[in-house]
């Protein structure tokens, strides 16, 4: 399981490095399951890493740009 997580973090950073994003200075948000396993398992030390370790956190988002989208749709019919 270790290696699977190592390459689960590995994929993240390099996905992070082709996209030419600063990983020293640009501040990086990790939300979900996902940044449960990069806080726990990545040997991360830098201020511009943080971690929203709530695993409900991606849908509670997608929630509320539902009722935003939903309540700007109702506005459009009226």
């Amino acid at each position: 399981m270790n290696q699977e997580i190592s390459s689960f973090i590995s994929m993240v950073i390099n996905s992070l490095r082709e996209e030419k994003y600063s990983l020293k200075t640009t501040p990086f948000v990790f939300v979900g399951g996902g940044a449960v396993v990069m806080k726990n398992f990545g040997s991360f030390n830098q201020n511009n890493f943080s971690f929203n370790t709530d695993i409900c956190a991606n849908a509670k988002g997608f929630e509320t740009l539902a009722k935003i989208t939903m309540s700007k749709e109702q506005i459009n019919v009226q």
